[in-house]
């Protein structure tokens, strides 16, 4: 006789007792201390971390004094040197006046300047057009050259003042005297000015060595401030946490503890730098030894080691207590269990096969109909609310839900085919914009042109475009629109309606650049842009005028063989922010040269392993192919690009432009 579903529920409560009464004889007080273990491991972890954050809370302060001390310094060498310059205008308002020479005028201003002082410790040094010194207050550095005077990135302070006046104004630099042939010493800090009229130098500069010594007086604050702290900072019943530096030096002792052996500091110091775990030890503490454990965390810019350390025996004792509790509500909690387990299995056998029979007939049904009617289980979900039930409610709502989902899936199905037919539509008036026909200007001899664009999706935001401004000059246009989808789209249509329309107003690219960006910018809520590359080429001359607004550099193929990117940049991208003026570039083109013009979707291509295709390799291709016309050129770089991606999915839209001049 075939057992039934309840002496098989029955047996197997049973045995799952018997296993459970076993396994926890057996495995309880193993597992429970290794708990307690884990348990104190991560309060150890727990108090390191909130030191940890305490340190660095404090350590960020200190920090921030040290930046505030700077810039205080920094708007003293300022004034100062702004001081000197002013003083510098008004003697030289006084040669043009014809009241002094301007070698009466320097000489005062030397006597002028050793009479201000040093002020707050700055000190106002000139130098002359030879970048040699011709005051400082200190006479020994009189007449010496700063030539050689570099600043910690290695540059010439000289050299970069006078270099960067047009654009800044001042310069800002630390740099070392040459100790051996003064008194001074450690790292100055100089704010320097240039005076074109007399090629002067008028610089302040002052010595920065007193930071250090607040700053190591703000850290001995804080290790008193964690002294205090760490002293209320108990693990389990007497472990705690002390800090030692790199020398093994003792920062912060524990106070009922002795120092850590320098064993056992190195080994703690190991794990720290490799992240591994405790370390074991042996302590002796008064009349006995104790087994610790301790683990420590490096804190890198104070060259700190602060370590927790607890006795084993602490943390061991609480576990013994806690496995013979377990084991008796476990014992407890099993017995109940197969009270109930009898109790409800033979109300659990009957219903089933109702549900069996049920589930059987449930791949024959309609789901497309559109009214259900009452099922075979209704009354099952709507006897009482046991299991049985519960589910035989879970079978009539996934029927509805199939029903539901079913229906849903129709309608998502047919609402997808109307929206990739529209997404159809907008990919071909894309198109369309964008001039397709080649080539372009059969006409045309002197020139020779070629473009492509493949989207990323169904429409994207790269753009090119190319039209003659008048019968000599050529506008050729490409850019990359910050997005991807219908967005990038309509914002690309609308840049090239705007630069089409701003180009029959203005023939400079800078202009048409800076009209385009002023108007994108002054309605764009959605923050976007466009890096863009608009050039002009004189049809007669080779004469290329182009600006560049954050666009990757085109590629310049010369008549030699030799093929290089034009790094200029004329300004940030488009549409980013209104009012940024651009900077008009140019280079002349020789008869049979070429500028090949791409999106970053070319450079930035990846591979299945998420490598990209690079400028280097682009630049290695057009190299290879320089000989070919613009279309064979754009087709080469393309077939490349599609070896370099291989079956992985194109990330970006690819759009590449080739024009060659003729002459």
């Amino acid at each position: 006789m075939t057992p039934s579903l309840r002496s098989k529920i029955t047996v197997l409560i049973l045995f799952v007792l018997l296993v459970t009464g076993a396994s926890i004889t057996f495995f309880t007080k193993k597992d429970v201390g290794r708990a307690m273990l884990k348990a104190e491991v991560r309060s150890v972890a727990n108090a390191l971390e909130l030191i940890h954050t305490t340190i660095r809370g404090e350590y960020e302060g200190l920090l921030d004094y040290k930046v505030a001390t700077v810039q205080a310094r920094k708007s003293q060498l300022r004034h100062t040197a702004t001081a000197g310059r002013a003083l510098c205008r008004a003697y030289l308002d006084m040669t043009r006046s014809g009241l002094m020479t301007p070698q009466q005028a320097q000489n005062r201003l030397k006597d002028l300047f050793a009479d201000m002082g040093s002020g707050s410790g700055e000190k106002l040094t000139i130098i002359d057009s030879r970048d040699r010194i011709i005051f400082h207050p200190d006479t020994t550095k009189m007449g010496r050259s700063t030539a050689q005077l570099q600043d910690m990135k290695g540059r010439t302070i000289t050299r970069v003042v006078r270099k960067q006046d047009a654009m800044y104004g001042g310069t800002f630099a630390v740099f070392t005297w040459d100790t051996t042939r003064t008194r001074d010493s450690g790292k100055q800090l100089g704010y320097f000015l240039p005076f074109a009229p007399w090629g002067w130098i008028v610089g302040a500069v002052i010595s920065v060595d007193d930071i250090s010594t607040q700053e190591h007086q703000k850290i001995r604050e804080l290790t008193k401030v964690l002294e205090t702290t760490l002293a209320t900072i108990r693990i389990a019943q007497t472990g705690g946490i002390s800090i030692f530096n790199t020398s093994r030096q003792p920062v912060i002792s524990h106070p009922d503890r002795a120092p850590l052996p320098a064993p056992v500091m190195d080994s703690l110091m190991a794990n720290a730098e490799t992240g591994k775990g405790f370390v074991t030890y042996t302590s002796q503490e008064k009349d006995r030894e104790q087994q610790m454990l301790a683990r420590a965390f490096y804190f890198k810019p104070l060259g700190w080691y602060v370590t927790a350390f607890v006795p084993t025996e602490e943390i061991q004792e609480p576990a013994n207590a806690l496995v013979t509790r377990q084991t008796q509500l476990i014992l407890l909690v099993s017995l109940i269990g197969l009270g109930l387990g009898l109790l409800f299995a033979g109300r659990i056998s009957g219903p089933l096969k109702e549900l069996t029979a049920f589930a059987k007939q449930l791949p024959g049904m309609d789901l497309t109909a559109s009214s259900p009617g009452i099922t075979s289980i209704d009354h099952l979900a709507t006897r009482s609310r046991d299991e049985v039930s519960r589910l035989a409610a879970a079978f009539v709502f996934m029927l509805s839900e199939l029903r539901r989902n079913v229906s849903h899936l129709m309608e998502v199905t047919a609402s997808r085919e109307r929206i990739q037919s529209e997404l159809d539509v907008a990919k071909e008036i894309q198109e369309g914009i964008l001039p397709k026909i080649f080539p372009a200007f059969p006409d045309r001899r002197e020139i020779e042109l070629f473009a492509s664009l493949e989207s990323a999706k169904e429409i994207g935001g790269d753009l090119y475009d190319f039209f003659f401004i008048d019968h000599k000059r050529l506008c050729f246009v490409i850019g990359d629109v910050s997005d991807k989808g219908v967005p990038a789209a309509l914002f690309m249509a609308i840049t090239m309606t705007l630069i089409r329309s701003t180009a029959e107003e203005h023939d400079n690219p800078a202009t048409i650049m800076t009209r385009v960006n002023d108007k994108l910018s002054r309605e764009n809520p959605n923050s976007m842009f466009v890096t863009l590359f608009i050039g002009i080429l004189d049809t007669s001359s080779g004469h290329v005028a182009y600006a560049n607004g954050g666009h990757n550099p085109p590629i310049l193929i010369r008549n030699n063989g030799t093929t290089t990117y034009l790094e200029g940049i004329s300004g940030l991208v488009v549409g980013g922010m209104e009012g940024i003026p651009y900077q008009g570039l140019h280079v002349d083109l020789h008869p049979g040269e070429t500028l090949f013009l791409y999106t970053d979707g070319v450079t930035e291509a990846l591979d299945p392993d998420k490598n990209l295709f690079t400028d280097q390799r682009l630049l290695e291709d057009v190299t290879a192919n320089r000989q070919a016309d613009p279309e064979n050129l754009i087709r080469a770089v393309r077939t490349r690009v599609d070896q370099h991606v291989g079956t992985a999915r194109q990330s970006d839209d690819i759009t590449m432009l080739a024009l060659r001049f003729k002459g």
